[in-house]
């Protein structure tokens, strides 16, 4: 018969094969993500002098650790995903048993044993492990850190055991910034912790720790003076905390229902006990960074992602399972770690389609399904993404479909103008669209002015693919929601509309600022979350002045997403000009009710219009745009 130390090394095994496995499932099949993209592209520098500057201090908001160790691996692997991939895979593995030994440490062997399933499953450590950027970097090395710094604690204080402190602390510091603060919150609790020579020797190794840091201080200055990721993230809303923990638990009533027998088994034994000091800790390690990264996201600019609060979510795990005791029945505790690692694997596979999601990104799979289309050769071919990404993809397979590059910002590409005059022109029965979810989202209004029929759409982690007929067929874009104003007399529900109207349509006199306006509950029309709100005006000139498009969405009293668009954006089409307006809901934080969308015209410039058309549609939206990391509904196909 077993004793209780073989029975709990059988299952520390079970849940690193369990890990290992689920890491290192289909990783062959498992294409870069836009960030590591980025990352891959600043290696290609011949100095390390040229990486430090220009890859990591001007081109990265992140720390030079992880990115001067991609510049030398690259330089031994080449730019293949596989070999990038397994420095990581390695990283999230090892993390599976540093968790166990810290809680273990810090309280007993079987809350090392939960915690730890929970890191080997969860699909918050599992993405993370497979992508080249310094979050699971960081989860390894902190655990490092934190398993010496618990040695040092409890009295142990060797000259191996300062090596390893002062060593991971640094490493942690040049990883990212969140794990630099977690460095700081760590070092800053010892100093409670310690007294007489102990506490010198601690203060002399984190004297060192900076010292190590004192190269990368030029880096670290410049970079916070650049700000955050203001126009790539938004501000985060008052449920974040909420929806975070809600993603750590695979937004599932299982693992919810799961989590809580965890914890209640735990609680009945301890309830009546004094919290110890490493679950007092648990809270300032995990709290403080959380708070650190809202509050910066608030009052100063947007970081606050769930890629950087991964250094501390093994003390959110603490705080959730440190009650559990250590006198308990071996049967309870292995169905209870056999209980975390299934529901977490069903969950992550069939909740979460954790493959199906991660590993048909953006970038690669709509040109894999492109190359496949039986009307390629008949199309023309418009992708929305960056040509460095497309070049890449197209010399590793070798394809020789040709197409045109669209994408904001990006110097090589053609304007929105281009794209709206290159659709206008174009003479073949189809048109192929695979657009990326931050590409300009009015493109797809633009063709179905040219290309009225979608017949084929597919929807990706943030990307789509469409192909657009001219020749009449089923349409799978076709609006659900339809509000019309065709401007040849006043129409009911139709606001500040004191127009002339004839054949012409409605003229909008110079002295008139405000044109037409509608309004109406968008909860009464929507049918999902992440469906699309399309708006679009035509009208006629008697002068070269713009007309604006305004749309607000509100709630109560607050304005949650406004826009103004103006129609210089836009080319003119014989003597009619268009002006489009696209809002995916699914960027927009929407709340459950009660969101009431206006959309009007300002007259800003003081011109004479003739108004032929003014139209407000929702159609369907792809149902899986951001669902790595935010709920999947049940009508994911």
């Amino acid at each position: 018969m077993l004793n209780k130390l073989e029975y709990q090394s059988i299952l520390l095994s079970l849940i690193i094969v369990v890990g290992v496995f689920l890491r290192l499932y289909h990783l062959y099949d498992m294409p870069f993500m836009h960030d590591e993209f980025s990352a891959l592209f600043r290696t290609r520098f011949e100095t390390f002098d040229e990486v430090l500057k220009i890859g990591v201090q001007i081109g990265d908001t992140h720390p030079a650790g992880i990115q001067v160790f991609l510049w030398w691996y690259v330089q031994l692997v080449g730019e293949n995903e596989l070999w990038l991939k397994l420095p990581f895979v390695l990283m999230g593995s090892l993390s599976i048993p540093l968790m166990y030994k810290v809680g273990k440490l810090w309280f007993n062997q079987n809350v090392g044993l939960i915690t730890a399933a929970y890191i080997a499953t969860i699909q918050y450590t599992l993405t993370y492990s497979v992508i080249i950027r310094p979050y699971i970097s960081g989860l390894f090395l902190g655990l490092l850190m934190v398993y010496f710094w618990t040695l040092l604690i409890k009295g142990k204080q060797t000259f191996w055991v300062y090596l390893g402190y002062v060593s991971f602390s640094a490493l942690c510091a040049y990883n990212h910034h969140f794990s630099l603060l977690f460095v700081a919150v760590v070092g800053f609790t010892g100093l409670f912790m310690l007294k007489g020579k102990q506490l010198l020797g601690y203060v002399l190794a984190g004297l060192l720790v900076f010292i190590l840091y004192l190269p990368h201080l030029s880096i670290f200055f410049y970079q916070l003076g650049q700000g955050g990721l203001d126009g790539w993230l938004s501000k985060p809303s008052p449920l974040f905390p909420l929806n975070y923990i809600k993603y750590i638990f695979h937004f599932s009533i299982e693992s919810y229902c799961l989590a809580l027998v965890v914890f209640g088994v735990g609680a009945l034994y301890k309830w009546k006990e004094k919290w110890g000091v490493f679950y007092k800790i648990s809270w300032l390690w995990f709290l403080t960074p959380l708070s650190v990264g809202l509050l910066y996201s608030i009052y100063v600019n947007p970081v606050i992602q769930y890629s950087m609060l991964i250094f501390t979510v093994p003390y959110f795990f603490f705080l959730a399972f440190g009650w559990f005791p250590q006198k308990i029945s071996s049967k309870v505790i292995g169905a209870l770690v056999i209980a975390v690692l299934l529901v977490n694997s069903v969950t992550l596979i069939k909740n979460r389609q954790h493959y199906r999601v991660l590993y048909q990104t953006r970038h690669l799979q709509f040109l894999k399904d492109i190359e496949s289309l039986s009307e390629r050769n008949q199309s023309t071919v418009l992708i929305a993404n960056h040509p460095r990404i497309n070049q890449f993809y197209k010399d590793k397979y070798q394809w020789s479909f040709s197409f045109v590059n669209y994408l904001q910002g990006v110097s090589s590409n053609i304007g929105l103008d281009q794209v709206q005059e290159m659709v206008g022109n174009s003479k073949t029965p189809y048109f192929v669209y695979g657009g990326v979810a931050y590409a300009a989202p009015e493109i797809v209004q633009m063709i179905k002015e040219y290309y009225p029929y979608c017949i084929e759409k597919k929807d990706y982690y943030a990307s789509n693919l469409y192909v657009f007929s001219k020749e009449k067929n089923e349409d799978d874009l076709m609006p659900y929601f339809e509000l019309k104003n065709n401007f040849k007399a006043s129409q009911k529900g139709w606001n500040n509309v004191d127009l002339l109207y004839d054949a012409k349509g409605g003229l909008l006199k110079k002295e008139k600022e405000w044109g037409p306006q509608i309004a109406f509950n968008l909860d009464a029309a929507l049918k999902h979350r992440n469906d699309v709100l399309d708006i679009k005006v035509t009208y006629s000139h008697l002068e070269e002045k713009a007309l604006y498009l305004v749309t607000a969405l509100k709630y109560k009293d607050s304005v949650i997403n406004y826009s103004v668009v103006s129609s210089a954006d836009f080319i003119k089409s014989s003597d009619k000009k268009t002006i489009y307006k696209t809002i995916e809901l699914s960027g927009v934080h929407l709340p459950t009710k009660n969101v009431e969308v206006t959309t009007y015209l300002w007259n800003k410039d003081k011109g004479d219009f003739w108004l032929q058309e003014y139209q407000v549609q929702l159609r369907q939206g792809n149902p899986i745009q951001y669902s790595l990391y935010e709920p999947i509904l049940d009508d994911y196909e």
